[in-house]
């Protein structure tokens, strides 16, 4: 709390004072989205899943050819 006024100026700290022992804060989370229910106990993750929920399909497939330094 700051000051009332700009003469009032809070004691210095005590020193010899114990210090108070930390209790620890509860944290609340919010609850997990929904999730798929796994088949197998794998969980999948990447790459394959998006594909999955999103509902995509194979359209074909395109070789990739890397860029050289010199083009």
């Amino acid at each position: 709390m700051p000051p009332d006024d700009e003469n009032d100026i809070p004691p210095p700290p005590d020193d010899d004072a114990p210090v108070p022992a930390r209790v620890p804060v509860a944290v609340e989370r919010p609850p997990a989205g929904p999730r798929a229910p796994r088949m197998s106990g794998i969980e999948r993750v990447g790459e394959a899943v998006v594909r999955q929920v999103l509902g995509a399909t194979f359209v074909r497939e395109e070789p990739y050819t890397p860029p050289t330094r010199f083009n």
